[in-house]
């Protein structure tokens, strides 16, 4: 049975974990005009991509924006990254994270699992037990937060779509958590890091077996999180898919990032 809750605030949802670990948390922050969601990520993407420090790995084009300075005291770093139209691969990181994200004119799919290693150890079907799925409606700006070592992959929103599926800007809180291997410490130390270099996929055994057939087979929990319009109402259909269509054409229009300024007397 559908459960549906209104609010006057921002449409959140919290998924807990355990009682000692910090829940994942997803909050949808305001919905831009239409068709401005695939613009932007497009745009931004072009810049991402002419940044000094930009790697296009895993299927997620990044860039550092600033460093953490541990001669200073400061463990935090700050980063942007894009996930297209085909998504990417189900990975962890070790550290806590915390992003503020556009989704693209199709919406966005945000998926976790709190499988630990364990668990999989026993039974690959433990990914999809501890799964949920969030969906963030097209043109959206939304927050997400959620402790290390939870697996995720973000995707559009709607199938076999050119849409790309959002772009974000992550602050690492403390770019050292989680981080035991020497190696991968001194690099963070010295401002070596990277997004890649601080993700770990998910085994191949337990990512072929991840299709939308297989997500459906075992009945994974969905949240819809939306604005104006109810979850499953052809509203909201309607409004996706009406989006969609203008964030085609408006992004076509604007392919061309213009340049930068930045001005200092």
């Amino acid at each position: 049975m559908l459960s549906m809750l209104t609010t006057k605030t921002f449409p959140t949802t919290s998924i807990a974990e355990a009682p000692d670990r910090l829940p994942i948390e997803v909050v949808l922050i305001s919905q831009l005009g239409l068709g401005a969601g695939t613009t932007l990520v497009r745009t931004s993407n072009q810049r991402q991509a002419a940044h000094a420090k930009y790697i296009d790995d895993l299927d997620e084009p990044s860039a550092k924006l600033g460093g953490a300075d541990f001669s200073k005291g400061d463990a935090t770093s700050l980063y942007s990254f894009s996930v297209g139209a085909n998504g990417h691969p189900f990975h962890r990181h070790a550290g806590h994270r915390i992003f503020t994200a556009i989704s693209g004119s199709s919406g966005a799919q945000l998926r976790f699992s709190v499988a630990t290693d364990q668990q999989l150890a026993v039974s690959p079907a433990a990914f999809f037990a501890e799964m949920h799925l969030i969906d963030i409606p097209a043109d959206c700006l939304f927050t997400v937060r959620f402790p290390g070592g939870v697996w995720h992959q973000f995707v559009p929103l709607a199938a076999n779509t050119e849409h790309p599926a959002l772009f974000a800007i992550s602050c690492h809180s403390n770019e050292l958590g989680g981080i035991h291997n020497p190696v991968l410490r001194q690099a963070v130390i010295d401002d070596d890091a990277s997004i890649p270099s601080l993700t770990m996929l998910l085994p191949e055994v337990i990512s072929t077996l991840i299709t939308p057939e297989a997500i459906l087979a075992h009945h994974v929990p969905r949240t819809t999180l939306s604005f104006n319009a109810p979850a499953d109402s052809w509203q909201h259909w309607f409004c996706n898919k009406f989006r969609a269509v203008i964030g085609a054409g408006r992004s076509y229009f604007a392919s061309h990032a213009g340049k930068g300024f930045s001005n200092a007397k």
